[in-house]
This record gives structure tokens, sequence and C-alpha cells, in this order.
């Protein structure tokens, strides 16, 4: 999410160099894929217009001045985080089903520790070295 905030922060600027809709689509997907969130974060943007005026020239303004009128598009980045697909991804990250036949479920049956894995050497033998100190 901080980094869909910071490509807000570049939309929300006054001198954004994200000019087009392309390219503030082109910012938030590549946000995304670096952050490895685009599974559980959508995300939207709005496009307005805003209009103002300029003098043509650089002199003082009188009554003979002629304005330019300028647009400028605005970018609006709003996300959502879909809770379901984090429930779910929370609740089966790191269990394993048993056999590819078993059903899917939003906790499947976790594998138990085998003799070779780290958690139950650690468990069965002393973790810490010995330490003799210089005499």
């Amino acid at each position: 999410m901080l980094a869909l905030e910071s490509v807000q922060a570049r939309l929300a600027g006054p001198r954004s160099r994200l000019r087009t809709l392309v390219a503030a689509h082109d910012a938030a997907q590549s946000a995304l894929t670096a952050a490895g969130a685009e599974r559980w974060i959508t995300y939207d943007i709005q496009q307005t217009t805003e209009e103002g005026f300029r003098q043509e020239t650089r002199r003082r303004p009188g009554s003979e001045t002629r304005y330019r009128k300028t647009t400028k598009m605005i970018f609006k980045l709003t996300f959502n985080v879909d809770e379901e697909k984090v429930a779910y991804d929370a609740a089966t990250d790191g269990c394993f089903p048993w056999s590819a036949t078993v059903a899917t479920s939003p906790t499947p049956n976790c594998s138990p520790p085998t003799a070779t894995s780290r958690t139950s050497r650690n468990a069965t033998t002393n973790s810490r070295p010995s330490y003799k100190p210089p005499q």
C-alpha cells in the first residue's frame, strides 16, 4: 500500500510528470508488481480536467491584454484491499495438502514437520553453540 500511496502523492502534486492516463496506470501497475501485491489490491484512476487562463505575453496586464486558456489533466488514484483474498492467503500460507486429490478448502491440512526440517531439528537439539571461555 505504501507503493500506491507514493504514486498517489506523485499524481496529486502540483507539477506531476505523469500527464496521461496510460502513464498513471503504468506507474500504479509497476508499483503493485514491485511490491508483489497485485493479487490483493485493486486500483482505479479518475481523470478530471482543470481549466485556467494565462497571459499570452509577459508584460504587465492592461485593458488590451489577451489571455490564453490552458487545460490540465488531474488524476486521482483510489485503491481497495480485497480482504477475502488476504484472509484466504493468510490461512493457507505455509501449509501443504497431503495429496493433490484432496479438495481445496480455505484451510487445507498442513503437513507435519519432517525429521530434516529446521523446526524439528531445533526442538530436539540445543541450537546454541557451546562456548568455553579462555583460561
